[in-house]
C-alpha cells in the first residue's frame, strides 16, 4: 500500500503531460506508440528495480523475469551484502504479466524531466522490458516521471503480484514522499529513453 502511496506522489505531477497524451489519444493508444503486441512463444524479459526512499528496514530490489518464468531478484539490504535468489514463477502468473504487458506497452512509456521541482525521498522505481531487438525503459525517481502513469502502474502491480513467488520484498517501496519547488534537475539529465 505505502508503494502505492509513493507512486501516486511520484506521478502525480505528470497529469498534464498524461492529460496531453489522452487528448491526443485514438481508442486508448497514443499516435506515436508503434508497440507490437506480444506474440505467443515470444521470448521477453522484464527488469524492475526499486532502490533509496526513506524506509527504514528495506534497500535495493531488483527483479529480472523472463518469459520462460525464470524470475532472479537481487535483495541488497541497508548495511547488508546482496542476496540473490532464482524461482521458477508459475505458466499463469507469465501470463497474467504478458497479459499486462500488451494491453500496456513499455515502449508507451516515456521519462520526462521534472521541471520547477524535485520529489524527496522518493527513491528510484525503473522498469526495463526487452523483446527481440526492442528495448524500453521507464524511470520514476527525484527528477524524472513518466508521461504514462497508469500504464507504469498497471506494470508495477502485475510485478507486486509475483510476490507470493518471489517474496514480499518485492513490495519495497520509498513510503513517503514530498515535492519541492526547485530547478535542481537539469536539463541534462539523462533519461532511459
Amino acid at each position: 500500500m505505502t508503494a502505492l502511496v509513493a507512486l501516486s506522489f511520484a506521478m502525480a505531477d505528470s497529469r498534464d503531460a498524461y492529460a496531453h497524451q489522452a487528448a491526443s489519444a485514438v481508442n486508448g493508444k497514443t499516435p506515436a506508440c508503434t508497440a507490437t503486441p506480444i506474440a505467443p512463444g515470444q521470448p521477453w524479459k522484464l527488469e524492475y528495480s526499486f532502490g533509496g526512499g526513506i524506509m527504514p528496514g528495506t534497500g535495493a530490489v531488483d527483479l529480472l523475469l523472463s518469459s520462460d518464468g525464470t524470475a532472479v531478484m537481487t535483495l541488497t539490504r541497508r548495511q547488508h551484502q546482496p542476496t540473490v535468489k532464482t524461482v521458477t514463477i508459475p505458466d499463469m502468473a507469465i501470463a497474467k504479466i504478458a497479459k499486462t504487458l500488451t494491453k500496456w506497452p513499455p515502449e508507451c512509456i516515456h521519462t520526462l524531466l521534472r521541471k520547477g521541482y524535485i520529489v524527496y525521498d522518493n527513491g528510484s522505481y525503473s522498469i526495463k522490458f526487452t523483446s527481440g531487438a526492442s528495448s524500453t525503459s521507464a524511470l520514476i525517481n527525484a527528477c524524472h516521471f513518466v508521461d504514462n502513469g497508469d500504464a507504469f502502474t498497471a506494470i508495477y502491480d502485475a510485478i507486486q503480484n509475483l510476490a507470493p513467488f518471489v517474496g514480499k520484498e518485492i513490495a519495497w517501496s520509498s513510503g513517503v514522499s514530498t515535492s519541492v519547488k526547485s530547478d535542481v534537475c537539469a536539463p541534462g539529465s539523462a533519461a532511459p529513453n
